[in-house]
């Protein structure tokens, strides 16, 4: 694996450009194809293509419009770490906004030395939120996501305001970053849930999968149960499975388990089928807690007993007894209760003995 610096260098984009120009002259196919696919209308000769054109598909390459801009760019970061420009103006902090949307190195450049700059740079990355380039804005949207460990109004408003970015990608990366815990300190209160509500109706599938996946955080909250409920009759599959492993994580309840059982009567995609019978293991776990005097209170006498010789006995429920469902087209799935002091419960789509 070629050697990347972890830090701006100039010198290293120009060898790469000085690469380029010679893989291209050479008529190396990797070259061509880089070269062709960065160039607007037919690229030029091998011996009519010169350093400038290598510099040019380079930047486009990285997301930069020319050279030119890239240079700066880099010459800026330069400055900025090795101390000779200690406090960049507007201007300079929002050229390094910019470059936070282009591709490796140069975006992870831009983002280390955006963190570092502390509240100048995260007051940079506000301001991009509103850049007229979307691949910036969600730049910045991601940025906030792994930078920003508790949450303040400033960034929560900007974010807010964001979610109505007329692009995709952009709802998608804002709803991203208010949804994932992973590095977050301070969770967002139940205030939040509106906007993931929101999302969960985008007309993208996109947005509407990453607003049912931030919504795990609110799973107790009643409404969040009923828009993945809602999104299992999504046309798109991704949304589906993503509403079926949300509602894991909700209060268990008859509803909900009418919901899962009905889309796996008819679900064709087998990754969903998996994640909706993970789910509904999920949600019998409470019943085994009641015990089997406790269960066949509930669902009454089983079905189907399967005994053998020397292992617990088996019982067998279909699962529309446990969900309160009169459905009787579609496939069959089957509660399995292995008897002992503490009964397990699985769901299976067949009935499967010990």
């Amino acid at each position: 694996m070629a050697y990347t610096p972890p830090f701006p260098s100039l010198r290293y984009l120009q060898l790469k450009a000085h690469d380029l120009k010679r893989r291209y002259t050479d008529g190396e196919p990797r070259a061509i194809k880089r070269v062709t696919k960065h160039w607007q209308g037919t690229p030029p000769t091998a011996q009519a293509f010169k350093l400038a054109d290598s510099y040019l598909v380079l930047s486009r390459a990285l997301r930069c419009p020319d050279w030119a801009m890239l240079k700066r760019g880099l010459t800026l970061m330069q400055a900025i770490r090795d101390g000779s420009k200690s406090r960049p103006t507007t201007v300079e902090t929002d050229q390094l906004v910019t470059l936070l949307g282009a591709h490796h190195p140069v975006g992870g450049w831009a983002f280390r030395l955006l963190r570092d700059l502390g509240p100048r740079g995260h007051a940079a990355v506000i301001r991009g939120l509103h850049h007229a380039t979307t691949r910036v804005r969600s730049a910045c949207s991601e940025y906030l996501d792994h930078a920003v460990t508790e949450w303040d109004d400033q960034t929560f408003t900007a974010l807010t305001q964001a979610a109505n970015d007329p692009s995709p990608r952009v709802r998608s990366s804002v709803l991203h970053a208010l949804g994932c815990q992973r590095c977050k300190s301070d969770p967002l209160d139940d205030q939040a849930v509106r906007l993931f509500l929101t999302g969960a109706e985008d007309s993208s599938p996109r947005v509407r999968w990453t607003a049912l996946a931030g919504m795990r955080a609110f799973a107790p909250i009643a409404d969040v149960a009923d828009a993945c409920i809602t999104a299992l009759a999504d046309p798109h599959a991704r949304v589906r499975r993503t509403a079926a492993a949300a509602l894991a994580l909700c209060s268990p309840s008859p509803r909900l388990f009418t919901a899962l059982v009905d889309l796996l009567r008819y679900e064709s995609d087998p990754n969903t089928r998996k994640t909706a019978m993970r789910s509904l293991n999920e949600l019998a776990k409470p019943l085994a807690d009641e015990g089997l005097t406790g269960i066949q209170t509930r669902l009454g006498p089983p079905t189907h007993l399967s005994e053998s010789p020397g292992k617990p006995d088996c019982w067998f429920y279909p699962a529309a007894r446990i969900a309160g469902s009169t459905e009787t087209t579609g496939k069959d799935v089957w509660l399995r209760v292995i008897t002992g002091a503490r009964p397990s419960l699985s769901f299976h789509e067949q009935k499967v003995a010990l």
